[in-house]
């Protein structure tokens, strides 16, 4: 059910259902002696994710009167449980630009007309325009949005014998935070580094360079002197410092991919049709039996991945009407 990886700190793995993930590791940090519990990241707000998440809480004895929630990110895996608390009116933090995002999101006329301005940047089939429902069900509210303390980097959150640091790892999502003590060497980093998987980098918006943004917070981590390492998702268990290089590896490849891909193609590409190209961790023959959900995500990489390269100059882009169009600096328009 759980278990202490350290002390006062309890690991619960809340199921995800129909997601490739399987679970998520949210963390149940006893307070002392008149300090709150502390939960880091939640699950999806469905039965199987809700039924783990309140079963640890009552064997914990975390109560919402003693217990304070923290997402490290907006993704909905970590997040959406928090809806289906807030009516109980309990303090909710999550980093203050992922706050500022839920905030833009909500202002437009629905969350469906957010999925479907994407879906048309990205250049993706008109199919899977309304393939938002994972997505739709699992959006925080506005009323829950505007409830939650946005926190900064630098915040202090003690709890359970620790003094916790909040840090800012932009780049999975442009407010991502983890937590850090520097004294116990303790950094619980949500998923902005994984062991065995990569986490999604995908874009956000113009002004925000979701790739460039992830290597420098990589780097940052890298500085960091962790001892014990607390992930979103699966083992905690790896060599830190071999996976950084690891990552960077994987990007710079991915980047030369990218660039290839145009430079064969004799117009110019949408993010849709530049990731059906790509190499991802299946068969190359797989793209068309992915789920929609997972062509969402691998669009959005891709794109990150373009709009990278378009910032440095190594690729161009136009807007044709709200699509985004890239080709090879030497390429065909």
């Amino acid at each position: 059910m759980y278990q202490e990886v350290l002390p006062n700190i309890y690991l619960i793995n809340v199921p995800l259902p129909e997601s490739p993930l399987k679970s998520v590791n949210t963390y149940f940090i006893k307070g002392l002696e008149g300090q709150k519990n502390l939960i880091v990241d939640s699950g999806f707000n469905e039965p199987a994710s809700k039924a783990a998440f309140f079963e640890a809480m009552v064997s914990l004895d975390f109560s919402y009167a003693n217990t304070d929630f923290l997402a490290t990110h907006l993704h909905s895996d970590h997040f959406a449980i928090m809806r289906a608390i807030e009516d109980r009116r309990p303090k909710i933090y999550l980093g203050r630009y992922d706050k500022a995002h839920l905030t833009q999101r909500s202002e437009m006329n629905s969350t469906s007309d957010y999925f479907a301005f994407t879906a048309k940047l990205y250049g993706l089939p008109e199919v899977l325009v309304d393939e938002d429902a994972p997505f739709v069900r699992n959006t925080p509210t506005e009323n829950s949005i505007e409830r939650i303390i946005g926190v900064n980097a630098g915040d202090v959150f003690e709890v359970g014998g620790y003094s916790f640091e909040a840090v800012l790892f932009e780049g999975h999502t442009p407010g991502h935070i983890g937590l850090y003590d520097k004294e116990k060497k303790v950094l619980l980093c949500g998923d902005h580094l994984l062991g065995n998987i990569s986490s999604n980098i995908t874009y956000w918006k113009d002004n925000f360079d979701s790739l460039g943004s992830y290597l420098s917070s990589l780097s940052m981590l890298n500085q960091l002197d962790v001892e014990h390492l607390l992930c979103g998702h699966r083992s905690n268990d790896f060599d830190i410092k071999a996976r950084i290089a690891e990552l960077f590896d994987h990007h710079t490849e991915r980047l030369s991919e990218v660039v290839d891909i145009l430079a064969a193609s004799k117009k110019s590409m949408t993010s849709y049709e530049v990731a059906a190209k790509m190499t991802w961790s299946v068969r190359e023959d797989m793209w068309e039996k992915y789920s929609d959900q997972q062509k969402w995500f691998a669009t959005g990489e891709a794109m990150a991945h373009l709009e990278y390269l378009y910032k440095r100059g190594r690729v161009e882009k136009d807007m044709v009407g709200f699509t985004a169009r890239y080709c090879s600096t030497a390429g065909n328009k």
